[in-house]
Parts: C-alpha cells; sequence; structure tokens
C-alpha cells in the first residue's frame, strides 16, 4: 500500500482464514428492517471439488460478531452476493443459472419464495446464460449493475442474451443504460473504483461514461487483470457495509 502512496492509518487489518478470496460472496449480506440488521449467511463454489467454503461459511459470523449485529444464518440455501443486485427500493436483479446450479430442483416459485422472504423484495427480474468458462455460472455484477433505483447499466456484450435481458428490465419499468465496459465497480461514498482498460483511449472514455452516472462520485479506474485473471472483478473482492445508526 505504501508504494501506492496509500496510508493504512485509518485501516484494521483482520487476519481470519478463508478458503477464497471472493469477499462479496463469503462475506454477509447486510438486510435492513426499521434499525434491526440481519446477515444471511451462503456459500459454495464452482471452481472446482477442491475449492472448499467450510473457512468462507464462518466470515459472515466473524463480521457480525465483531461489529455487534444481529446474525441470522440460512445455511440451507446457497445465496452469492455477487449475483444479487438490489436497488434498495424492493426491486433484485440476479441470473437464473446461477441459483439453479447452486440450489438445484428448485422452481423458480420456490426461489423467489426464498428471495422475498429473506429480504423483503417485491420485484424480482431474472437475467438468464452465461458464458461456458464463467465459474461463477454468471453473477449479475459482471453484467449489470442500478446507478439509481430505477436505472441499470447493462454491459454491451453484443448479444441476444444482453439484448433479452435489457427488453425484460425495460418491462418491469425500469431505465436502461448501455456501458461498453465491465460493471464490477464498487461504489463507495463519494467515490467509484472501477475496472480499467489497456487501451488508453478506451480507458478515458469509460471513465467520462461512469462520471456522467456518478456525477457526484470521483472516479477511479484500476487495472485489475490479476483479479479478472481469476474469475473475478472490484467488485467481487470487496463487501460494502451500510452505516450503522448505533450498534446491535
Amino acid at each position: 500500500m505504501a508504494k501506492q502512496g496509500v496510508s493504512d492509518t485509518n485501516i484494521t487489518w483482520h487476519v481470519v482464514p478463508i478458503d477464497s478470496s471472493w469477499m462479496r460472496d463469503n462475506g454477509p449480506i447486510y438486510v435492513t428492517n426499521g434499525t434491526k440488521i440481519w446477515i444471511q449467511n451462503g456459500g459454495g463454489g464452482n471452481f472446482g471439488k477442491w475449492v472448499g467454503y467450510k473457512n468462507d461459511n464462518r466470515i459472515p459470523t466473524y463480521v457480525g460478531k465483531h461489529e455487534n449485529m444481529q446474525v441470522s444464518n440460512h445455511l440451507d440455501y446457497i445465496m452469492e452476493r455477487g449475483n444479487l443486485e438490489f436497488n434498495g427500493a424492493g426491486t433484485l436483479v440476479l441470473n437464473w443459472d446461477c441459483q439453479n446450479d447452486r440450489n438445484p430442483n428448485m422452481t423458480k416459485a420456490e426461489h423467489e419464495k426464498v428471495l422475498r422472504e429473506s429480504f423483503g423484495i417485491t420485484k424480482i427480474i431474472w437475467a438468464y446464460g452465461h458464458h461456458p468458462e464463467d465459474g461463477t455460472t454468471g453473477h449479475i455484477d459482471g453484467a449489470t449493475r442500478f446507478i439509481n433505483k430505477n436505472t441499470l447499466i447493462v454491459t454491451k456484450f453484443g448479444n441476444k442474451t444482453e439484448k433479452d435481458f435489457a427488453v425484460e428490465a425495460k418491462k418491469a419499468g425500469l431505465n436502461v443504460r448501455f456501458y461498453p465496459g465491465d460493471p464490477n465497480c464498487l461504489v463507495g461514498n463519494g467515490f467509484v473504483v472501477a475496472m480499467s482498460d489497456a487501451n488508453n483511449e478506451s480507458y478515458k472514455e469509460l471513465k467520462n461514461i461512469l462520471k456522467s452516472f456518478f456525477p457526484k462520485r470521483d472516479i477511479h479506474m484500476v487495472d485489475a487483470d490479476t483479479i479478472v485473471n481469476e474469475g473475478g472483478g472490484i467488485h467481487c473482492v470487496t463487501n460494502d457495509q451500510p452505516v450503522l445508526s448505533k450498534k446491535l
């Protein structure tokens, strides 16, 4: 970090055994209901039988106890947050291929019952299809993200899957804007950390487009090839946390 000119003065390091680096998936899912926050625990892997997840499934509980939150474990349903995109106002977007792969032999109605009861959502929009080499079997954070409660950005794959999804999103009453880069970014308080492109002109274009999406945030483009080569992105190795008015 020092080599990059970043101070670790305000950073607290936690040394905790894990099985994979994907904090988006092995970390907690925060659910708010009034002043209470639950953590929903789920895990699994699709990168080979040798990849364990017992340590990963302990991470949400660890975080919850550290932050003095109420923890609710739901280990009977595999749920990876990289495949969950919320608008914060009752709408959830996710990929069917991933959910069906992790929880086989469940109908769509059964999936939706779990999702509605777990998160209190009122609208679910499904995307379908994934690249055959994608070990996540289609995590939604690599294809689309909400930039506000009514608008989705959808990456330009240039294929039928993307077009079908955009149509479904529009039918659900959402605005759709296309983004020619990887939307696997971290949106934080006053900033966006996004995936850069090796092409300098493309890099500038992506930054300008993101600035139009997030005019009140600083845009930081990061070369994340090391993460990408392992099958993930910036969003995958981070897990943003809501601000708590008080510890529970």
